[in-house]
């Protein structure tokens, strides 16, 4: 389910000279999953099937939704998940990006 609206993104500068109608005020973890893969199959996964450690950063809904993708979790499960303030999700992947083991630091 998409969350209630917030306000109007044209309050903040850098978006001024954007048509308000583009720019979502809510956003699913469904939706931003679907935002999110294009960027992580081109981006994150080649550099990782190239052999190279990627570190993201990124907003607690943009995680739990690479963490559901990741560690295929259902619908059902991921509303439980808590993604842990300050603190790395490290994975290791096998060649084909199957996880292997993960730990979170402290």
């Amino acid at each position: 389910a998409v969350p209630p609206a917030q306000g109007s993104p044209a309050i903040d500068r850098r978006y001024w000279k954007v048509d308000p109608g583009l720019l979502p005020r809510a956003e699913s973890l469904h939706q931003t999953q679907l935002r999110l893969l294009p960027y992580y199959e081109d981006e994150v996964a080649s550099r990782l099937r190239a052999g190279k450690d990627q570190l993201i950063v990124a907003h607690g809904s943009s995680l739990r939704a690479l963490i559901k993708y990741l560690e295929k979790i259902n619908n059902v499960d991921i509303l439980k998940l808590e993604v842990p303030n300050a603190q790395a999700i490290v994975y290791d992947f096998d060649q084909d990006l199957n996880i292997v083991d993960k730990m979170i630091t402290n």
